[in-house]
């Protein structure tokens, strides 16, 4: 039987396997509805300050909810609250957080995470950028120094010009993968300077010749003699070419964007790339090629260190934590996902005892199908990252042997309370073609069809520190309800509204406390298995409740 995110007992609020006291004073001499409504009134103004309007209905209905209904302290309300609005408004938590403080004049060199700032500037670079939700994003800096800033399409601010100077007024410094950067948000302003800002030169001219394992600085210029030891499959059409460059001293990716047009490289080839530009991903250095690169092919060949493909070795999935280190894998086929893109042949989630991870078998290399539920042995594979995770490349080189024995996948769990069921959870149906859900009766692949019903949760868990977002299928969320596909098409019918079903598991689960234990597929935790927590450790209670009554 699980319990409620919160029970109250004597104003003891218990927590699953933690206990927190309730600090009702202010409930006491103020009375709760003037409490609540000043809460909600200060996160409006907070969003407002933000430039968002968020009904103030919206927040009171939730605050209530979750204090009256579900016994959650008012100040976990509301941090579960501003949660939930960040997230449906797509607002950035540092700036949300740290808007209050005071804009001051600043220059590069003396800037700080978390501060806000305004900067006068020169934009010395513009980066290609392939990422829709981005307007701009590229280099300025001043006399004391660069910096990296971005911009984003949603909050339309005009565009800048490269070698031009401007005033930011109110960015705010963040902290990126060690590095500072500027963002720009819906309440900074941009203002073109008449004055020319000196912050050095960013030509052609200063690029110097470099060894690969040199590259180990942003925004470094530099001439490169290397080898293409690695061109990659790419769906991508702002990406001309990707793939991995080597020479003696280490390797490196690099990309080489369509607009650019620069030659194409060959695997295998050497050449002198010169005035190419050193940027920072996911805490990994990479080379771009830009409008004012050249490519000019050598005739001796430049010796790597590049793993030879012969040399991968026998690996865990958890011990995949390389970029470009080749491997032997056993593994099961965990899920195989839908897929839209000619160029992937399967995409999906492998896993062993030790967890598990995304694999991507790309269509021109012509190797097996592998089945869902099925254990293979993958020889020669590359660890490729991707927005901060690591994934499993299959290529030309790759072998794959189907295994008679069995393997145990080990999966990664989360324990929170459950804050909401989204939007197409409950009876939903799906496409008899290729089993996606349909959107008003129909298929992105099919167009509209006739669908086949199905039930699934789209839940997010919150631990207090971090929101996961859950997917449970059908058996899953029969098992956790207690409603069957049968029972709940019948409640559809009887009210002539699907969503009937939804609202109920909505009213039966959400404030509720679960441990959920599956495997990560991009943002999802793909649930196996759902438990309600319902562990309280009432001794600490009884000595938390003996305690305030002697005090």
């Amino acid at each position: 039987m699980s319990v409620d995110y919160f029970q109250s007992t004597s104003n003891i609020y218990i927590y699953p396997n933690a206990i927190f006291t309730f600090a009702s004073l202010e409930l006491k001499t103020r009375g709760q509805g003037d409490f609540m409504e000043d809460i909600a009134k200060g996160i409006q103004t907070q969003f407002k300050d933000m430039g968002i309007e968020v009904p103030l209905e919206e927040i009171e209905e939730r605050l209530d909810k979750l204090v009256n209904k579900f016994k959650v302290p008012a100040n976990e309300a509301r941090k579960n609250t501003v949660n939930v609005l960040l997230k449906q408004y797509n607002v950035n938590k540092n700036e949300f957080f740290n808007q209050s403080k005071p804009a001051t004049m600043s220059n590069i060199a003396d800037v700080k995470a978390d501060q806000w700032v305004n900067v006068d500037i020169k934009v010395l670079q513009l980066w290609d950028n392939s990422n829709s939700s981005i307007s701009q994003v590229g280099l300025v800096g001043d006399s004391t120094g660069r910096i990296k800033f971005i911009k984003w399409a949603r909050d339309n601010l005009p565009d800048v010009e490269e070698g031009k100077s401007y005033r930011f007024s109110n960015v705010v410094v963040n902290e990126w993968n060690g590095k500072l950067e500027l963002t720009l948000n819906r309440t900074s302003s941009i203002e073109p300077l008449a004055t020319d800002i000196d912050a050095g030169s960013t030509s052609a001219g200063v690029s110097e010749e470099r060894q690969v394992s040199d590259l180990n600085q942003e925004n470094m210029w530099a001439n490169i003699e290397a080898k293409v030891v690695q061109l990659w499959d790419n769906s991508n059409e702002a990406i001309s070419q990707v793939g991995i460059l080597g020479d003696e001293s280490g390797t490196i990716k690099f990309i080489k964007w369509s607009r650019d047009d620069l030659p194409d490289v060959e695997e295998g080839k050497s050449y002198l790339f010169s005035n190419v530009v050193v940027n920072e991903w996911n805490g990994k250095y990479e080379v771009t090629l830009n409008r004012t690169s050249n490519i000019e092919p050598l005739e001796e060949d430049i010796d790597t260190s590049f793993q030879p493909q012969g040399s991968a070795e026998d690996r865990l999935l958890s011990e995949l934590r390389q970029e470009n280190m080749w491997a032997n894998i056993e593994a099961k086929v965990v899920q195989l996902w839908d897929n839209s893109n000619d160029a992937i042949s399967q995409v999906g989630i492998l896993g062993d005892e030790s967890g598990t991870i995304k694999f991507v078998k790309w269509s021109r290399d012509d190797l097996p199908d592998v089945e869902e539920g099925h254990v293979y042995r993958f020889n020669n594979i590359v660890v490729n990252e991707w927005n901060g995770s690591y994934e499993v490349i299959l290529n030309r080189t790759t072998t794959i042997e189907p295994l008679s024995e069995e393997i145990e996948v080990g999966a990664n769990s989360f324990q929170g309370a459950m804050i909401d069921i989204q939007d197409g959870s409950g009876l939903i149906k799906r496409c008899p073609e290729c089993n996606r859900a349909l959107t008003k009766g129909a298929c992105m692949e099919h167009g509209k069809v006739d669908g086949n019903y199905d039930l699934r949760i789209k839940a997010v868990l919150d631990n207090g520190e971090t929101v996961q977002d859950v997917l449970l299928n059908r058996e899953i969320t029969e098992e956790l309800t207690g409603i069957t596909l049968e029972e709940a098409i019948n409640l559809a019918a009887d009210a002539l509204d699907q969503t009937v079903v939804v609202s109920k598991m909505r009213e039966d689960l959400v404030g509720k406390y679960y441990c959920v234990e599956g495997s990560l597929a991009d943002r999802y935790l793909i649930a196996k298995s759902i438990e309600p927590l319902s562990t309280v450790d009432m001794e600490k209670v009884d000595e938390l409740i003996a305690d305030l009554e002697v005090a």
